[in-house]
């Protein structure tokens, strides 16, 4: 388990614009690690907050992976707040419930950005 110390020092580091890499190599936590809790956290690099833009289709580690439309933000917002379950939510969508989660946090990570900059 992470302690409070090392999650203070990931965030702060990913606000300050250091790399995954970089962060793990401070904490001598792994680097996934490092990314999940800076997440998790709403930890974002000021490079990350410039990347607002919308893709439906992108690809990672060679892989294509299928970007989140915006009718599927506002039914996802919506179920969420009427208590669907993660995994439900991924049914319903053809979706892991993982990538539900993830999906989640980033919206409210995008609201709060906007309401910080407003």
């Amino acid at each position: 388990m992470i302690g409070t110390e090392t999650l203070d020092t990931i965030t702060t580091m990913r606000e300050s614009g250091k790399s995954f890499h970089a962060i793990a190599e401070a904490t001598g936590v792994h680097r996934k690690t490092c990314e999940y809790h800076a997440v998790k956290l709403g930890a974002a690099s000021p490079f990350t907050i410039l990347q607002t833009h919308r893709r439906s289709k992108y690809f990672r580690h060679g892989q294509a992976v299928r970007g989140f439309t915006e009718l599927e933000d506002q039914q996802i917002t919506a179920w969420a707040l009427e208590g669907v379950s993660l995994s439900e939510m991924g049914r319903r969508l053809g979706r892991r419930h993982n990538s539900i989660m993830g999906r989640l946090r980033t919206l409210a990570r995008r609201e709060a950005l906007a309401e910080v900059s407003q």
